[in-house]
């Protein structure tokens, strides 16, 4: 629609010049309006049944793309090839409806054109062509938005879902329980871990709605999590952390690792008899991705169940979306385990934000 109203414009713009047009080349002095209308519409229009030709060659090649000069020259080639076409179109429509001298032949007609029309039709095309960057660009803005809106929605669900989790019931009422029971035992304990609940809350509450935020963020709030978990397992759970501090500043999207560690207690520590570890580490590669493991010493897979362990299976594959509407194809997410073993979930992530 856009297309057709420019080319309606430009053809009432040169409603004059094809009224001079119509009148030297079939001799006739008076040339009624709707006559030079018609005639300078055709001559524009003729490129709206070319514009999705034109279009791909714009989204093909794009002028500002790699190799601006390749794509000079395949639109310059394309340019001239379409110019002929709409040449010839035009010779033969002009002796269709008289428009040219009796006598003209169809050769005649289109010399007459090459010689006194080339320089509009080239016009036409270049205009046609910037119509279709214009469009590209828009539509890839759209596009572009539209990403950017599903992952803001991704994030929202997210942060909801986390929130959820760590006031779920059963861990609220469990943290609260061991409270009350330290309040006269161990009063200095009580108070921090309400302290740390509070903290945890308050971080989820007051976490940033950006889509990607450095590591140290993401750190400091796995590190509030811990505290609480700790405190309630006791000497049972143990934490390493071997964070290289060159990557402190790498963006990654917001509340990835919580879900990780999350499945890393729940179902590899609190299921094994005894104390356990989770390590959490991260180091930058050689190409300036950044490197993430978060592994637990706990049961591991089952034998028979290589991909899923107690429903774990459903929080490693939503983090693993998440990854895939961050980044497409430039990150890696492997997940290996042995039974007994524990679990290690293995994250690259690409050098900057997607």
């Amino acid at each position: 629609m856009a297309t057709a109203a420019c080319l309606l414009v430009l053809a009432v713009l040169f409603t004059a010049e094809g009224a001079h047009q119509v009148a030297v080349n079939s001799s006739q002095r008076d040339v009624l309006w709707w006559e030079a209308l018609l005639y300078a519409t055709f001559r524009w229009y003729i490129w709206l049944a070319l514009f999705p030709i034109v279009f791909l060659l714009a989204c093909r090649f794009p002028l500002e793309g790699l190799r601006p000069g390749q794509a000079a020259l395949v639109h310059a080639a394309a340019g001239l090839a379409l110019v002929l076409v709409v040449l010839a179109a035009q010779a033969q429509v002009r002796i269709w409806a008289g428009w040219a001298p009796s006598e003209a032949t169809f050769f005649r007609s289109f010399r007459f054109l090459w010689n006194n029309r080339l320089h509009w039709a080239l016009l036409g095309y270049v205009l046609i062509l910037c119509l279709s960057q214009a469009l590209r660009y828009y539509f890839s803005d759209q596009d572009r938005r539209f990403r950017e809106s599903r992952l803001e929605a991704d994030l929202a669900r997210t942060k909801l879902e986390a929130l959820r989790a760590q006031i779920h019931p059963h861990f609220l009422f469990n943290t609260l329980n061991h409270c009350a029971e330290l309040i006269h035992a161990d009063p200095h304990r009580a108070e921090e871990m309400i302290l740390q609940l509070s903290e945890l809350l308050r971080s989820t509450l007051d976490s940033s709605t950006a889509l990607h935020v450095p590591l140290r963020l993401e750190i400091d709030f796995i590190n509030r999590y811990l505290r609480i978990q700790q405190l309630r397992f006791g000497g049972r759970l143990k934490i390493r952390l071997e964070i290289d501090p060159s990557t402190l500043d790498h963006p990654v999207p917001n509340l990835l690792l919580q879900p990780l560690v999350e499945n890393a207690i729940k179902h590899g520590i609190a299921a094994k008899p005894g104390a356990g570890t989770v390590r959490i580490a991260s180091k930058k590669l050689p190409g300036g991705e950044l490197e993430l493991t978060v592994r637990d010493d706990g049961t591991g897979f089952p034998a028979n169940r290589p991909t899923a362990r107690n429903g774990a299976g459903i929080g490693l594959a939503n983090v693993q979306a998440r990854l895939e509407k961050h980044y497409g194809n430039a990150h890696r997410f492997e997940l290996r385990s042995e039974p007994g073993q524990g679990v290690e979930v293995y994250l690259v992530v690409p050098g900057g934000a997607a």
